[in-house]
């Protein structure tokens, strides 16, 4: 398979949605996967301080299969999305609400309106602190 078309922006695992644009439907790649609890486990790390996400559209999923390992971590810095790409993409609004009952808060959130961001969570406790 020939990737050198294929640019970062357009990698997914996750499906395209039948209206996405100008992206490549030709190129596919088979990867393996793993949770990120599995992964940490497996790699003897039992605390991220700091998690970034961009992970084309499969963030929401990837916070989701972390329970464990989520209760160690602090801040998350994650892409979000505002608008459907791929079948699975879960918007920013079903993001917030899963971090939020995993004990987070948002802090702030950059994005293109009807398309794309970024946002920041904090544990609880810390916004409690700082904000409240």
């Amino acid at each position: 398979l020939d990737t050198s078309d294929a640019t970062q922006e357009n990698a997914s695992i996750l499906k395209l949605f039948p209206k996405a644009g100008k992206i490549r439907r030709d190129l596919f790649l088979s990867v393996s996967c793993t949770t990120l609890d599995d992964w940490c486990q497996e790699n003897g790390i039992d605390q991220i301080d700091f998690l970034q996400l961009d992970a084309g559209g499969s963030e929401y999923f990837i916070l989701q299969g972390a329970s464990r390992i989520l209760q160690t971590v602090q801040v998350i810095h994650t892409k979000t999305y505002l608008c459907r790409c791929w079948n699975e993409t879960k918007l920013f609004q079903d993001l917030s609400y899963l971090l939020k009952k995993m004990g987070f808060e948002r802090l702030s959130h950059w994005y293109f309106e009807k398309l794309y961001g970024e946002a920041m969570f904090v544990r609880t406790e810390i916004y409690d602190a700082l904000y409240r």
